[in-house]
């Protein structure tokens, strides 16, 4: 489709498929691309596609509306003015904008051709003239148009002629001039024909039989020419699309296979295996047309709040409703098209906009937004808002096939920051046209309020300085329209696909057919792509590819029987389990304020409001939390629905993040989702449950329900025990007395309780059952197995089952019992609070209370990130208990306490991983806090001593990833908008690493992306056996019947991994990466006089200008980061002593040139600044535990 076609054109570099690994030294190498460099060229292309000033832009939206009122001749004249704009100042930093103009604008005009020429004399002569002018473009233009847009002007001009070929008599004079025009042009472009009728088949599949007809010879496959499908009674009448209406459209579009209505799954089952293949050619190649439509609208979801709309009688909402809401959009609509907004100085710039997108539709998604965004808490930040606006904004026009011409350049003619600005303006409009009836008010004001406001709220947590601007709903309205769940669903969403995904075979190409859904997720995406696609050019990102393929190829469908029952519960007053009620008995529980007289001292009373603003607080949030789950899993549930009502077949595309590790790429309804969703999905095929799978069913059941792991013999006895429990959930699973309710994990439970009773009704042996229901394999904290391979630690690896034992190792209990211990000793302590810490920690002590740190610990968590942990853990536990009891010591500090404590164990347990993630940090500190002149050369001045620093840590994953921690402080800019100042922050703009997150975020960065390349070695391995695979990080599913070959599999692909120097092999890209990188060291005056005096000497031949101290040496480090030879002969003639800071803010130093942790204080008056090549760490000492021997051990994943 669009996004398909459109990267096919833009001709990424061809990659090696090789896949062979490639040499750090080789240029081409990811390792080789500088930070600043790379920022810096994304800046300029940004800066490239930027229309700079309001004439241009005025202009700009001027021939717009002249190419879609099909005045070509008017179109060109303006075209002729922006080309006249490229042929002076050629050297100047405009040039390349210029020319984009020229080229955006032109790239337009031939797709509108493409898509709308007729077949008259006057048609060809326009696509004559646009032939001409393409032809006559000057070389210095020619070679400043980027060649995926000088692809795009070819084929899009030969589709122009081929639709106008389409609609001339065939045989006449003027059809025969116009082919032969086709094939002057197709060889004058060297155009492959294959190609562009697979470019005419995705793009214009309307256009495929006249285009065969040019080239008879090539084997034409079946397709359809256009959708079979009539869109029209599912969406709204402004054009636009529901979410109801998409939910309906997947429901109402069924396959049909001869009148069969059973669910399609079901159907699969019943044909012989002859039969199969055919069923499943015809059924998706139903389903492939099914989903384009779903993915041409599932980007911009919205209600239509026209008059039209309504009186259709399509709503599920009050009347009195609908009439506010009809009004507001008619009083916007009416205002967008008066006639003194076209002198509007904001306006003007967009006009194309205004005039040719139609108002009912923008105004509907401008109030539709606000709407969604501001119900669910009563107010949004600006940006967030604009942002969302402006996608789906975006995708609408993709999903209007008259404007579907101007997409390709929509980024140019409609930037971030034009966005900005123009969806402020409306933002504006809605604020001061809409104003809440009196009858909806509370108050007896009798001026009316506006229905929205705007304003400034406080800042983010990571910013607390920092005011936002936010748009604010009115009370009165957020009250009144609780209820109105149908404008909550109406979002960007990715669903679930109804075929399957096109393979990987670049950053931009696979998943789904269209969709906007890159290789790669990313806070910093630009930048994180531009690293992607120098893997990708070299052939380094194959393996990722055919596992992300193989995730995405595995076929879901829905469980209609655990549908039933999450349709059920949803209806139910009370809510259920974890599901809150319907939204409109939700309440905010209110609690008596206390009254002054009630207390004795002033302190007492201060202290009471205190705690009941702290609870009122809670109350006003669990409120917005359960609300916020309410509609979640009323999304959800629609879209299961949808997608289960037929039984149809469902596909999962992945991508990954920064890191590596893959996610479905889907909004929801997938097994990366919690309890309930995952209840709901099982495999499309069914297989034979075989000799095994029915104990595996069993196993999966008991360890789902109990929290703690038991053995297969345990599972198979607790299954016997519980049979009657079991068949009764499955048959009235909403008794009140129902046992699955108890689980740890109830609803995959249930799910397992009823395929347990499938199987014993059937009247074949358990063996020849077929299952659907997937199996999983989970890790023993994983990221600790990891570490204890990583630092063959013997201890470590025993206690989280790396070795073969007869009974499981319990990780949490390991460290349970250490803390246990060191409590008790406390309690013996002299010190007196101490003793009353551990006192009071003894009786919280549990599993429970500590697994989430211990969990977290391999990830990095910090002390206070452990305590706000078990303070949560606390607070649960101690709910009921009296304040009195937590007056002398709080919560906090209890749990600080235990934080503490539980840390310690961590370390002395897994002494191996702390001595890994030390070495890890250490490094890091050093790579982050390097220098290159190369990365200098665009700075004026310098400063060495500040803490920025552009040089983020990077490595290369084993499977050829390249992972670059996002993690920098991007620079704000401010739009000056009708509405407002909006603040953003310049994702492509050069800012300095975040120092903190850098180095807070590697070791379980790195974690993470080991266990990611465990994930993709085994999900290849799975295909290699032909068995089904999916993956939710290091939780392994399958097919029951499976699972014995999966467990072989998964050990020793994890063995294959740790025996693959991994340590090593990161010290080397960090070794290779810092080889030209410099660090900023002290040396001491007083111990090292002559080689003082001999820098000093050295540094007066620089001819340096004199000034402070600081200022000079800024200088001189400048200056010696591209002369370094003379001082590094220096550093190796005397050998002094050198002193690294680990903390620009801080005198403390530790020693460079030996691996001591040795600390001294440094000051500008003790010692001298110089630059020395980066020393990275030796590698950490490792234990002795043999990794083969997880081929052996029983529960290493089970």
């Amino acid at each position: 489709m669009l996004r398909q076609s459109l990267r096919t054109l833009a001709g990424l570099n061809k990659h090696d498929k090789s896949g062979a690994i490639l040499s750090r030294a080789d240029p081409r190498n990811f390792l080789n691309m500088s930070f600043v460099e790379t920022i810096s060229k994304l800046d300029a292309e940004r800066r490239r596609f930027t229309l700079t000033n309001t004439d241009t832009k005025v202009k700009v939206n001027y021939y717009l509306q002249t190419v879609f009122k099909n005045d070509i001749q008017r179109s060109l004249d303006i075209l002729q003015s922006f080309k006249a704009k490229c042929n002076v100042n050629r050297t100047h930093t405009s040039f390349p904008r210029n020319v984009q103009i020229y080229t955006s604008c032109l790239c337009t005009l031939i797709s509108h051709l493409a898509s709308n020429v007729g077949g008259d004399d006057n048609d060809l002569a326009e696509i004559r003239l646009v032939i001409k002018e393409v032809s006559e473009l000057p070389h210095h233009m020619l070679v400043s148009i980027p060649e995926s847009q000088t692809n795009l002007i070819q084929k899009q001009l030969m589709v122009a002629l081929i639709r106008h070929l389409d609609s001339v008599v065939k045989k006449s004079k003027q059809h025969t001039f116009a082919r032969s025009i086709v094939y002057e042009l197709a060889k004058q472009y060297s155009l492959n024909p294959h190609s562009f009728i697979e470019y005419i088949s995705i793009e214009y599949p309307d256009l495929k039989e006249a285009a065969h007809s040019l080239w008879p010879s090539l084997e034409q496959h079946a397709s359809s020419n256009g959708s079979p499908f009539n869109i029209a009674p599912f969406l709204n009448k402004d054009g636009s699309m529901s979410f109801d209406g998409l939910c309906e459209f997947i429901m109402s579009s069924r396959f049909n296979m001869s009148g069969d209505k059973r669910p399609m799954y079901a159907i699969y089952d019943s044909i012989d295996e002859t039969s199969k293949s055919n069923f499943l050619q015809e059924y998706m190649s139903h389903n492939r047309e099914r989903q384009v439509i779903v993915e041409q609208y599932c980007g911009a979801l919205q209600r239509s709040f026209s008059a039209k709309q309504f009186n259709s009688g399509v709503t599920q909402f009050n009347r009195i409703h609908n009439a506010w809401l009809t009004r507001w959009h008619e009083l916007v609509a009416k205002t967008l098209s008066s006639d003194s907004l076209s002198s509007n100085r904001v306006f003007k710039k967009f006009a194309f906009f205004l005039k040719t997108v139609p108002t009912d539709r923008l105004v509907s998604l401008v109030l539709t937004k606000m709407f969604a965004f501001t119900l669910v808490t009563g107010q949004i930040e600006t940006i967030t808002l604009v942002r969302a606006l402006s996608s789906s904004f975006k995708k609408s026009i993709m999903a209007d096939k008259t404007l579907k011409p101007i997409y390709y350049q929509l980024d140019h003619y409609l930037s971030e920051e034009d966005a900005i600005e123009f969806f402020g303006a409306l933002i504006k409009v809605v604020i001061d046209t809409c104003k809440v009836p009196q009858d909806l008010m509370k108050c007896s004001s009798k001026h009316e309020s506006p229905l929205f406001s705007s304003g400034y709220g406080k800042g983010t947590p990571s910013s607390p300085l920092h005011k936002a601007g936010v748009v604010i709903l009115n009370d009165d309205v957020m009250r009144s329209f609780q209820s109105f769940k149908d404008i909550l669903f109406c979002d960007s969403y990715l669903l679930p696909m109804l075929c399957p995904p096109v393979p990987w075979t670049s950053p931009h190409r696979g998943g789904f057919l269209d969709a906007e859904a890159p290789l790669v997720r990313s806070s910093d995406l630009h930048t994180t792509l531009a690293y992607v696609e120098r893997a990708h050019e070299t052939g380094q990102l194959s393996s990722l590819y055919n596992s992300l393929s193989a995730l995405g190829s595995l076929a879901w469908t829905i469980n209609c029987e655990m549908l039933e029952v999450f349709n059920e519960v949803l209806k139910a007053d009370h809510g259920f389990l974890k599901l809150p009620p319907p939204i409109h008995l939700l309440r905010v529980e209110s609690i008596a304020r206390p009254a002054r007289d009630s207390y004795t001292s002033e302190e007492d009373y201060t202290s009471a409001m205190r705690s009941y603003r702290k609870e009122t607080e809670r109350r006003t949030q669990e409120y917005n939390d359960r609300r916020g789950l309410r509609i979640t899993y009323e999304l959800m549930n629609k879209v299961a629905n949808a997608f289960g009502v037929n039984g149809d077949i469902m596909y999962l595309p992945h991508n990954v993040d920064f890191r590596g590790r893959a996610y479905p790429a889907v909004s929801f309804l997938s097994h990366h989702n919690e309890d309930l969703i995952r209840s709901l999905l099982m495999f499309w095929e069914a297989k034979p449950l075989g000799s095994n799978g029915y104990d595996w069913i069993k196993y999966q059941l008991a360890n789902l329900y109990c929290k703690s792991k038991l053995s297969m013999q345990q599972s198979i006895n607790f299954v016997k025990e519980h049979k009657t429990e079991i068949l009764e959930a499955a048959s009235e699973p909403l008794k009140s007395s129902s046992w699955w309710v108890q689980g740890d994990n109830p609803w995959q439970c249930l799910a397992l309780c009823k395929e347990i009773k499938k199987i014993e009704d059937s009247n074949e042996p358990p063996e020849l059952f077929k299952s659907r229901i997937p199996i999983h394999q989970d890790g023993t904290c994983n990221g600790l197995q990891h570490y204890a391979a990583l630092g063959a630690d013997d201890d470590a690896a025993r206690s989280v089952n790396l070795l073969p034992t007869q009974e499981r190792n319990d990780v949490y209990s390991s460290v349970l019992r250490i803390v246990e211990g060191k409590v008790a000793n406390d309690t013996s302590s002299g010190d007196k609070k101490l003793q009353a810490l551990a006192t009071k920690s003894q009786a919280l002590l549990s599993r429970k209370l500590i697994k989430q740190t211990v969990m977290t610990t391999v990830y990095g968590v910090t002390f206070f990130g452990a305590s706000r942990q078990i303070e949560a853990r606390v607070d649960e536990v101690t709910r009921e208990s009296s304040p009195k009891e937590f007056k002398e010591l709080s919560r906090m500090q209890i749990a600080s306490y235990i934080a503490s404590v539980v840390l310690k164990s961590i370390t002395e347990l897994f002494a191996g991983a702390k001595t890994i993630q030390d070495w890890l940090i250490r490094n890091c500190i050093r790579c982050i806090n390097s220098f290159e002149a190369k990365d200098l050369a665009s700075f004026e001045d310098f400063d060495f001593f500040s803490s920025k620093r552009y040089r983020p840590m990077m490595w290369s994953s084993l499977s050829g990833f390249p992972v670059v921690q996002p993690y920098k402080h991007d620079p704000r800019k401010e739009i000056v908008t009708p509405l407002q100042k909006i603040t953003f922050r310049q994702k492509t703009k050069l800012g300095h690493i975040n120092i903190r997150k850098q180095i807070n975020a590697l070791a379980p960065n790195f974690i993470h992306s080991l266990d990611a390349i465990h994930l993709q070695m085994t999900c290849l391995a799975a295909k290699g056996a032909d068995i089904s695979f999916a993956a939710v990080h290091d939780s392994f599913w399958t097919h029951a019947s499976d699972v014995e070959t999966l467990s072989r599999v998964i050990r020793e692909e994890f063995v294959r991994l740790h025996q693959s120097s991994i340590i090593e092999n990161l010290r080397e890209d960090m070794k290779y990466s810092n080889r030209n990188a410099f660090q900023l060291v002290w040396v001491e005056n007083h111990c090292n006089k002559d080689f003082i005096q001999e820098l000093n000497a050295l540094r007066v031949q620089h001819n340096l200008k004199k000034c402070r101290k600081k200022e000079f040496w800024n200088s001189c480090l400048k200056y010696e980061l591209s002369n370094p030879n003379d001082v590094n002969a220096l550093v190796k003639h005397h050998k002094p002593q050198l002193w690294f800071q680990t903390k620009t803010s801080s005198k403390i130093a530790e020693q460079y040139d030996e691996d001591t942790k040795r600390t001294r204080e440094v000051s500008v008056k003790t010692h001298t600044p110089i630059l020395v090549p980066v020393e990275v760490l030796p590698e950490p000492p490792l234990g002795h535990f043999d990794v083969t021997l997880v081929l052996k051990s029983r529960y290493f994943f089970s």
